[in-house]
């Protein structure tokens, strides 16, 4: 049995008992942690949907759920049996085991930089800390080493978020959002759903390796990115490891030197130096005897000093403990560093020795082992063997490489520190090269150009292949899993991508086009797909235009074109449209299959929302017969799909509701969970409209539960605002306020002004069923307002729902919205029906339907004018 004072006391308490924070918590349920904290405060009651998914998330025992909901749901607090009970320690999955791992080797030598860096984030809290260095000094190894000795109840969230493998500032936004988890609405400017995801969660953001972002061209829109988190996420600390300072106002400099060197030649002096201690503790793992004596002491100290204690070049130096005695590790040193110094003068001793280490290191590999490091220099954010093995090419005598061959060569430059190895986010093997060996080995590589080509183009090949393989997961019930791979290559995948554009290889981009285009879609990054298929078709047109392309490389061109258009729907829907309807046009005379039934699908989805039902259905068919001819289930089900959504918007709920029930069965048979959630939601719609409020629930709710597993926002909060509905029906009129409230509040959260604009309708439905005028006025109007960045049939339907309000108040203004709304082009049917039934009861005055005839057909939200407050 279940004891406690209040609810909000309860949730906390079961919270704590988890070891979950309030942002681990509110994720787990799928609502905001504004919300969670309303809970727990008690300034507002959770739904019974939102309490049971409550309990489920803390996994309470089955017995208990059931108090636990009620008394969630209770007006006052409930006095339960069993006072004073504990509560059970449950075990529930670390909420931190999502934070970065430390290395598994010791931090030497940088105690007190490690205790100068935690003071700075937890006690003195700085906002912007920067751990500088130059390159090899150990700022990531710091990093990381501090993030996990951080206390679980610091912050809500660590994020490690990797740049080196990010090619331009323009993909910071979207990469720090990935790594925080923030999943971008189709509707929302990328860096303002960042900034609203950070905006109330105490986030340590670890940027590491930000100094190439810093050039001149990138450097402004970096720094204002940064400037605008810590104006906008006041809880937000910014951890940075570059090799420049920011030089901003807010920056807190810790500047890390080489580890602590010898202070003379005594055994003692030479024994604790912490660049000494490295240098033993690396040569053993190769050398397993190694160890400090008088005949090589010095030489060690002398390796170290050569080396300012930069840990990078201490590691690689001992790596050769096995072939080479200290002396001679010394020697070499010396004479590369020699040889460097005659080149470039300018050079600093320890970076000219660093560098004398890296090109010894080179010098003492095999010939397999530096064509395996020159490959490696291609990959951005490492990669796999198989990937490895692909860039590598053929065995000399032609044959295929097997991975298991190229095993023994990555476990030796592992060996030898000059490639680490490490877990991806799902646990898969990869391997990368630090940024300064990667610089090394792309300068040797640049030198042999011919080689170079080859492997770019090897890379490109392979990535093209291997995103193409990762498409039917990414439409199933795969989807998760499968976009979680794809982000983590996603940098080479870009690379991948430039290359195909440079070399004008259609049969390279139109591999990569169908899932990347479905990414794009998923996450919200409607910037980058609409910037790289204009790059793409830019490097197409030519051809195309002179009609010297192939038909393959037309129908990619046209694709391209088309797919551009959808991602820059919310930005400019005209131009969207043209795109889309001069790439149909032109595929008609192509190949009509697949690429067709891609372009007009967007381009039916876009009619529907823009009011032209009839133009959309023919489509719709021509895509739903295009798909079945070709065999594509997922196409079909998208078809299908959207049919059901164009039926629900133009009909009524009982001439809709077949439609749908055979777009589910479609969208369940091939498991894509977008087209399920989409389908369940307009499901739940026309329940709703035919009076069936438990169906509407059970389609809500099943949406709900997917949605938020999958973190779709924009189908959470249509299914929300179905859900308020239904409580506001069966007069529970304060959780219809709650779950309507939550859906206004995604809305607004995700920039969707669709959404808005239909929440604050429902929310103006709500307050007249509460007797409250003046606050149904102020939501009517509110949603007009927005409604002008909505589709044209939603600013008309909340007209209607405005005058039909006002139409006692106001009758005169009342009656002309309802003439301009009956007589629009693309009012739904429902929302002309109901104008008719009022003006034909009343017709408006011939100055009523002259007042009417001033408005553009463009701007319905503008009648807002015709209403006094």
């Amino acid at each position: 049995m279940l004891e406690m004072r209040s609810f909000g006391t309860l949730l906390r308490q079961c919270r704590a008992a988890r070891d979950l924070t309030q942002e681990s918590l509110s994720e787990l349920v799928g609502c905001s942690p504004q919300t969670l904290r309303a809970f727990e405060s008690g300034r507002r009651r959770p739904s019974r949907e939102m309490a049971t998914r409550l309990a489920a998330a803390l996994e309470l025992p089955q017995a208990e759920r059931g108090e636990f909901v009620q008394l969630a749901r209770a007006r006052a607090p409930l006095a339960l049996a069993d006072a004073g009970a504990p509560l059970p320690a449950l075990a529930l999955p670390d909420p931190a085991a999502a934070r970065p791992a430390a290395p598994a080797d010791a931090l030497i030598g940088r105690g007190e930089d490690l205790a100068r860096l935690e003071s700075a984030l937890l006690h003195e809290r700085r906002r912007l800390v920067t751990l500088l260095g130059p390159g090899g000094i150990g700022k990531t190894r710091l990093a990381l080493h501090a993030v996990a000795s951080l206390p679980p109840s610091a912050f809500d969230m660590v994020a490690f978020v990797a740049l080196a493998p990010v090619a331009h500032a323009s993909m910071l936004v979207t990469t720090i959002a990935e790594a925080v988890g923030c999943v971008i609405a189709p509707a929302q400017n990328p860096e303002q759903a960042l900034l609203a995801f950070l905006r109330e969660r105490a986030t340590l953001l670890v940027l590491d390796n930000l100094e190439h972002l810093l050039v001149q061209s990138q450097s402004t829109a970096v720094l204002a990115l940064l400037a605008a988190i810590l104006r906008e996420a006041p809880l937000a600390q910014l951890l940075i490891t570059s090799r420049e300072r920011l030089r901003q106002r807010d920056e807190w400099v810790i500047e890390l030197t080489g580890l602590a060197l010898p202070a003379d030649e005594r055994a003692r002096s030479i024994e604790r130096s912490a660049a000494v201690a490295l240098f033993v503790e690396r040569a053993r793992q190769i050398k397993s005897d190694f160890k400090l004596s008088p005949a090589n002491r010095r030489a060690v100290a002398q390796i170290c000093r050569m080396l300012g204690g930069a840990p990078l070049g201490v590691e690689l130096a001992a790596s050769w403990a096995h072939v080479l005695s200290c002396d001679e590790i010394a020697a070499e040193i010396r004479h590369g560093a020699d040889m460097e110094s005659i080149s470039d003068r300018s050079l600093p001793d320890r970076h000219r020795s660093l560098h004398a280490v890296i090109d010894h290191s080179w010098q003492l590999l095999g010939p397999d082992e530096q064509l395996v490091l020159l490959s490696l220099s291609l990959f951005r954010g490492g990669a796999g063997r198989d990937a490895i093995a692909a860039v590598l090419g053929p065995e000399p005598g032609g044959g295929e490489r097997p991975q298991r061959a190229l095993l023994p060569l990555l476990a030796a430059l592992v060996d030898k520190s000059l490639l680490r190895r490490q877990s991806d986010a799902t646990g898969a093997t990869r391997y990368d090269l630090h940024e300064l060996v990667a610089q090394y080995a792309s300068a040797r590589l640049a030198g042999q150009p011919d080689v170079a080509a080859a492997a770019a183009e090897r890379h490109a090949r392979f990535y093209a292949g291997w995103l193409a393989g990762q498409d039917a997961a990414l439409k199933s019930g795969e989807q998760q899993r499968a976009a979680q791979v794809i982000i983590i290559e996603m940098e080479n995948i870009r690379a991948a991508w430039a290359w195909a554009c440079q070399h004008g290889d259609a049969h390279a981009l139109r591999q990569m086009f169908f899932p990347l285009d479905w990414l794009y879609e998923l996450r919200g990054w409607n910037a980058e797909g609409e910037a790289a298929f204009a790059r793409a078709s830019a490097h197409l047109h030519g051809p195309v235009l002179a009609g010297v392309a192939s038909e393959s490389t037309q129908i990619c061109y046209w694709l391209l074109v088309a797919r551009e258009g959808w991602h820059a729907l919310r930005r400019d829907p005209a131009y969207a449209e043209r795109q889309m309807r001069q790439a149909a046009a032109a595929m008609r005379g192509l190949d009509p299959l697949r690429g067709l039934m891609h372009i007009i699908k967007g381009l039916a989805y876009l009619q529907i929302f823009a009011g032209d039902y009839a133009d959309a259905e023919v489509l719709l068919a021509e895509a739903l017969l295009l798909a079945r001819q070709a065999g594509d289930a997922w196409a079909a089900s998208v078809a299908l799909v959207v049919r059901g959504v164009l039926e629900t918007l133009r009909t009524d709920a009982a001439t809709a509701r077949p439609h749908l029930q055979a777009a589910l069965a479609a969208a369940r048979a091939v498991g894509d969970p977008r087209h399920v959630t989409l389908t369940l939601n307009y499901l739940g719609l026309s329940a709703f409209g035919l009076g069936q409020c438990d169906e509407a629930e059970r389609a809500c709710r099943e949406c709900l539960t997917l949605a938020a597993a999958h973190h779709d926002r924009f189908q959470m909060c249509l299914a929300l605002q179905t859900l308020g509905r239904v409580a506001r029906q069966r007069g529970e009129l304060s959780e219809s306020a709650w779950l309507l409230g939550e859906s206004l509040s995604i809305a607004r959260e995700i920039g969707d002004r669709w959404l808005e604009a239909q929440a604050l309708g429902h929310m103006a439905d709500l307050a007249e069923a509460q007797g409250n005028p003046r606050q149904a006025r102020q939501h009517y109007r509110a949603a007009l307002a927005v409604s002008a960045a909505a589709p044209l049939p939603i600013a008309l339907d909340l007209l209607v729902a405005l005058a039909e309000f006002e139409l006692a108040a106001q009758p005169a203004a009342a009656l002309a919205a309802l003439w301009y709304a009956q007589r629009h082009p693309r009012v739904r049917p429902q929302a002309r029906r109901r104008a008719m039934v009022h003006t034909d009861a009343a017709p408006p005055s011939p100055a009523a339907l002259a007042l009417a005839d001033t408005f553009s057909p463009d701007q319905p939200a503008a009648l807002l004018a015709l209403f006094s407050a």
